[in-house]
């Protein structure tokens, strides 16, 4: 659905969650994306997926859409952060920093320790591998990992915990 096809109702309660949650999404996908540019497309592209849902929305300020709007702007914002690591795309910005850094070889080497650890959290069952993608991967709290995936918050620390653990065994266990 797109904007003009929004009922004057509708309109008026897109552009009171447009002003109430703005710079909350901002904030929420330039954690994720660490990069103003970015973010910016993530909060559009999450009010373009809220302008289908907007039928859904009861009160604007109630902390039900407060949350809806998080976590549609955590999602949109996971997904081009997703996109974008594999298109395995190097910014010039980030080349340079890495070259200042750390030097090539040293960076291709963190490279595949880092798609080994990824690989090993894939391996994992469901239970560990979501809470230890997001918190690892994504490098999402573990408080807002809890809301993602509507858990309770100390249930996801201790799965990320037990994740962990399992992780620091296998990597204990591996050859270097």
């Amino acid at each position: 659905m797109i904007l003009r096809d929004l009922s004057e109702d509708d309109k008026i309660k897109f552009n009171e969650i447009h002003s109430c949650y703005r710079y909350t999404m901002l904030y929420a996908a330039k954690s994720i994306l660490k990069d103003d540019d970015l973010a910016e497309d993530a909060v559009q592209e999450s009010f373009i997926k809220l302008a289908r849902y907007i039928n859904r929305i009861g009160d604007v300020k109630s902390n039900k859409t407060r949350s809806f709007v998080h976590i549609i702007a955590k999602h949109v914002a996971i997904d081009i952060y997703r996109k974008r690591k594999h298109e395995n795309c190097v910014y010039v910005e980030e080349f340079y920093e890495i070259e200042s850094k750390n030097s090539v070889d040293t960076q291709v080497i963190k490279n595949l320790e880092v798609q080994e650890i990824v690989t090993m959290i894939i391996d994992m069952p469901e239970l560990y591998r979501e809470p230890l993608k997001l918190n690892l991967i994504y490098e999402i709290p573990p408080k807002e990992v809890a809301d993602i995936l509507n858990l309770n918050y100390e249930l996801v620390k201790k799965r990320i915990q037990r994740g962990k653990s399992i992780l620091r065994e296998k990597l204990n266990s591996k050859d270097y």
